[in-house]
This record gives structure tokens, C-alpha cells and sequence, in this order.
């Protein structure tokens, strides 16, 4: 697929998401997604997931049951070939701590075909362990 349609597809996720429609960005994603988010095994958000059921269970599952997203807002995608980079704007509360935070944070893509086949997180982990612990 051209570069247009790649920042498209990935758009299309972030529109999904700010929809509240979870089932569109995992019927979106390449069913043997790599998707990662480094940080300590402690909470399951953190790790490498494989596959849409790994992906639900552990990012979009811990996400609804532990924070409260107040903005979550894409402000710039950048493309080359198969890559897409999304910079957004991120502020969170962990519900069981009730601590907030806001930061900026990087999304990389890479896809295949129309669909992520691989996506990496770069956002401040510290901040949010520390929220999430209290």
C-alpha cells in the first residue's frame, strides 16, 4: 500500500479508539500483531504482545479497568514506506491511586498489507508505574 494509505489506516485506529470502539481497532490490526510496550512485567499493559487477543487482553483490557483516558489526541503522523509515527498528547488518572498525569508520547507502526503488523510505544513508563503504585 502507498504511504497515504498507511497514515490513513492508522488514523482510521486513533478515530476508532476516540470512538470508544475497541472491536474496529483490533479487526484493523494484522491478526499476528507484535505490539509493544516496554516496561516491568508487574502489569500485564507491559511487555510484548502477540496477536489481537493478546493485544485486547492486556493493553485495551488493563487500560479500561485501571485508567481514566481525559485526552488521548493525535497531533502529528509522519511517514516513510511501511512506517507511520504518531506524536500525541496523553493525560490519564489511574483509578485505584487516583494519581493523573500528562505526557507526550511516540507511536511507531509498521504495516503490511494495509494493517499493523507491528506497533512499539516510546512514553514516559516511569510515570506511569509510579501512578499506577501509588
Amino acid at each position: 500500500m502507498s504511504t497515504e494509505n498507511n497514515v490513513r489506516v492508522v488514523q482510521s485506529l486513533y478515530a476508532a479508539f476516540g470512538r470508544g470502539d475497541v472491536s474496529a481497532v483490533l479487526e484493523s490490526l494484522d491478526p499476528s500483531i507484535v505490539w509493544t510496550n516496554p516496561g516491568p512485567a508487574e502489569f500485564s499493559y507491559f511487555g510484548t504482545h502477540r496477536g489481537r487477543d493478546a493485544v485486547l487482553r492486556n493493553v485495551f483490557m488493563f487500560l479500561a479497568e485501571n485508567v481514566e483516558i481525559h485526552a488521548f489526541e493525535p497531533k502529528e503522523f509522519f511517514a516513510s514506506a511501511d512506517k507511520v509515527v504518531v506524536l500525541l498528547h496523553m493525560e490519564v488518572t489511574v483509578r485505584r491511586t487516583k494519581r493523573r498525569f500528562t505526557q507526550e508520547i511516540a507511536h511507531a507502526f509498521t504495516l503490511k498489507d494495509g494493517r499493523p503488523v507491528l506497533f512499539h510505544d516510546f512514553q514516559d513508563n516511569y510515570a506511569i508505574v509510579e501512578a499506577l503504585r501509588g
